[in-house]
């Protein structure tokens, strides 16, 4: 059969069987090979080269494209496929927040930007003061009893006080320290007035370049009463450039157990940094006390 009849006989039967091209360079193919030419063309035949992307429809890539579906998170952060993740509410609690201390009932949160986590527990501030430190304690035999609670964060301390002597007959005396402890020299300036109980006017402390400040006459160790109870405000104690002002008041009661009370202030005239203050007995040791101190906040 010639060439001429064999190519006549495929045209007229319609179609060109795989059989009858057993390899076929595609330099030979100057054209194009319409969609209806190809119907099924399995992926082995596919060996190299790429298609354009208009020579595959857009149906045939979208029924694939969503058959993976992200799982959803649960627990304290939870999401819903590829949707946002969000924290579950009312979840967070203490162990999940990044704080610089250990919490302690009653504490706030508080912002602290040089910590650790920007976040501090602090004492929550009542009336407008923040307790700073104090203490209390039975059962001791102190010839001193002192606190180093002065900074500059605070231009006002507050310090409420109960003290007790081991024996009978001792006065209270007050005095500031610096960052060398107890100041004793003649540096006090005071003036109290007070009366009894009885409404004797005769309670009246003065000193004028003294080494302490008297809170008080001589004062029974009764456990069951008060050797001594009272507040004392300091102003700029921890100032350089100002001298450390103070008022006061004291109720005491004597070996008799004669109540007195007394009221007034004075300074230490030394313009200097004070870091604290304390007490001590003119006679006897103090046994039990009761202290606690605050600084006022004024904004």
């Amino acid at each position: 059969m010639t060439k001429a009849r064999q190519l006549a006989d495929l045209i007229s039967s319609g179609s060109i069987e795989t059989a009858e091209i057993t390899s076929l360079d595609a330099a030979k193919l100057t054209g194009n090979i319409a969609d209806a030419r190809i119907p099924n063309l399995a992926t082995s035949k596919i060996n190299s080269g790429t298609f354009a992307d208009a020579r595959i429809s857009a149906s045939s890539v979208t029924q694939h494209a969503n058959n993976y579906t992200h799982p959803n998170h649960s627990g304290e952060v939870t999401s819903t496929a590829d949707g946002a993740t969000v924290i579950t509410d009312n979840i967070v609690d203490e162990a999940n927040l990044k704080v610089s201390n250990t919490p302690t009932n009653g504490y706030v949160l508080s912002a602290q930007s040089g910590n650790t986590g920007g976040l501090t527990w602090a004492e929550a501030g009542s009336g407008g003061f923040t307790r700073v430190g104090g203490g209390s304690a039975v059962g001791q035999n102190l010839g001193t009893l002192s606190f180093d609670n002065f900074s500059s964060t605070y231009n006002l301390y507050y310090v409420q006080y109960r003290i007790n002597f081991k024996l009978d007959g001792s006065q209270l005396l007050m005095r500031v320290r610096n960052s060398s402890g107890f100041k004793t020299n003649a540096g006090y300036a005071y003036a109290t007035e007070g009366s009894n109980v009885n409404g004797t006017h005769s309670s009246s402390t003065t000193g004028n370049g003294t080494s302490s400040v008297r809170l008080s006459g001589g004062t029974t160790s009764n456990d069951g009463h008060h050797s001594c109870v009272g507040h004392i405000m300091f102003y700029k104690p921890a100032s350089s450039s100002h001298v450390t002002s103070f008022t006061l008041s004291n109720q005491e009661t004597d070996e008799s157990y004669i109540i007195t009370s007394r009221h007034g202030g004075g300074e230490h005239q030394v313009a200097e940094v004070h870091v604290g203050f304390g007490f001590t007995g003119n006679t006897q040791n103090i046994e039990q006390y009761d202290v606690q101190i605050y600084g006022l906040n004024e904004s």
